[in-house]
């Protein structure tokens, strides 16, 4: 197993924007079944997480398929997410492998940055 490969580290900024641009094109050229949604969920999720790394303030109610996106809640999408990715993963699916690796990434990074800001703004608060 080659542990060099681009999927195996962080995803870059460059590559945030490919993977984006790939879910968005494939999302608008499928039928609408789940695997259309999930597309278009992960690519809201991907503008949201590329929104929070150009500022450096986390959106105060950020939404996906409109509903709104408190920390429990994403904590639960990604943890659906997660055990998705596994069954897809087990059963060799590769492209729903793809996509839902790819919005756990963007979830767990989105939940990273708001811990940060959070713990950023204790910090700040308890000065």
């Amino acid at each position: 197993m080659t542990t060099n490969h681009p999927a195996n580290g962080p995803v870059s900024l460059e590559r945030l924007h490919q993977i984006r641009e790939i879910l968005s094109k494939a999302s608008a050229q499928s039928d609408g079944g789940n695997l259309g949604y999930a597309m278009a969920d992960a690519v809201k999720v991907i503008d949201e997480v590329l929104e929070c790394r150009q500022a450096d303030n986390p959106p105060v109610h950020p939404t996906i398929a409109d509903e709104k996106l408190d920390d429990e809640t994403l904590q639960e999408l990604i943890e659906f997410r997660r055990s998705t990715f596994e069954y897809h993963s087990k059963e060799g699916h590769q492209v729903q492998t793809i996509i839902h690796g790819v919005t756990l990434s963007a979830m767990l990074e989105l939940q990273e940055f708001r811990n940060n800001f959070q713990w950023r703004k204790g910090i700040k608060d308890d000065e």
